[in-house]
């Protein structure tokens, strides 16, 4: 069963926006996602049983730990609204 709400992460790089461009957008659609707010922020875990869509889970997760570690912060979105932020 799929998520009630597309979650996505939006990577932008810090400070103002260049242009107000997203430098990166994951959709987590294709597994069914959670998010458990933790003392430092949230934890959010997508789970799939098929082995293509958990590979495309753990490519999100790759694509946004390499823009963070360059510098990026990361916005995650339910249904279009803000829900976590990072940097």
């Amino acid at each position: 069963m799929r998520p009630a709400y597309p979650k996505s992460y939006e990577i932008m790089p810090n400070g103002p926006l260049p242009n107000g461009m997203m430098v990166c957008c994951c959709n987590l659609t294709m597994g069914a996602c959670k998010v458990e707010m933790t003392k430092d922020g949230c934890c959010v875990t997508c789970t799939s049983g098929d082995k293509a869509c958990c590979d495309m889970i753990q490519g999100c997760c790759d694509c946004l730990m390499a823009c963070m570690k360059a510098g990026c912060t990361c916005c995650m979105t339910m249904g279009g609204t803000p829900v976590c932020c990072c940097c």
